[in-house]
């Protein structure tokens, strides 16, 4: 194997390596928690207010990062949003890091350990891929829109069946529509509750007015996999 193709193989996976380092080393990931972001609530806002284009740029390349290196902050990183920039505008640029990052780290996955894992598990992970590969966009998008589910979890294990590039991206982008918009509006909301002078807690976060349009979002999506299942054991059962 040439220079060139380990660079190609694994120069993501190295990248991912570097930015996950450095957020540990420099402990910049004890920042993404509800009491760091209410303690400089303020400060954030007044430096929004001053440079809204620049904290933009800066908010989505930090989001990328938090997805590329499957650190635990998606949710603290969505609330952020949703306070310091709105629910539309915060959306849109939550939208715009999660996706990208997830496309690094899972194209990371793919190129470095996609082919190997395959060359290992030989025809069992061919089965698997078989019977997945027309169905891969309803797999991702039920995932993302259940957001129990880690986001660097789905994005390494799409990358390691070898999902298309495109596919894996729309899904991503569309699954996460809902439960963003959901969160930066509570993030907004936020704002006036902690302008009273409540607090921020983790039981905001496991309100059930929260987490069942959430899961039934989920149910609903799984409908057509459901549908599908269920058609192809009436067509079974009707062959003589």
């Amino acid at each position: 194997m040439t220079a060139a193709d380990l660079i190609r193989r694994l120069g993501l996976l190295i990248l991912v390596a570097v930015l996950f380092a450095a957020v540990v080393w420099t402990g910049a990931w004890r920042h993404l928690n509800l009491g760091e972001l209410e303690a400089h609530r303020r400060d954030l806002l007044g430096l929004v207010h001053d440079q809204l284009a620049l904290c933009l740029i800066g908010f989505v390349l930090a989001y990328v990062v938090v997805g590329a290196t499957g650190l635990p902050g998606p949710l603290i990183m969505t609330l952020a949003g949703g306070i310091l920039f709105g629910p539309w505008i915060g959306s849109m640029a939550v939208l715009s890091g999660a996706t990208m990052g997830s496309v690094v780290l899972f194209l990371a996955c793919r190129s470095a350990f996609g082919d190997l894992i395959r060359r290992r598990a030989g025809p069992r992970l061919a089965a698997v891929e078989a019977m997945i590969s027309d169905r891969i966009f309803e797999h991702v998008l039920i995932l993302r829109l259940l957001p129990v589910f880690p986001l660097g979890l789905i994005s390494i294990g799409a990358g390691l069946i070898g999902a298309p590039l495109g596919v894996f991206a729309a899904a991503t982008c569309l699954g996460m529509i809902p439960s963003t918009l959901i969160y930066t509006s509570i993030g907004s909301g936020l704002n006036r509750v902690l302008d009273q002078g409540g607090r921020l807690t983790p039981r905001i976060l496991a309100d059930p007015q929260i987490l069942l349009p959430l899961a039934g979002l989920g149910l609903l999506a799984c409908l057509p996999l459901a549908v599908r299942a269920w058609r192809g054991r009436t067509a079974k059962a009707s062959k003589p």
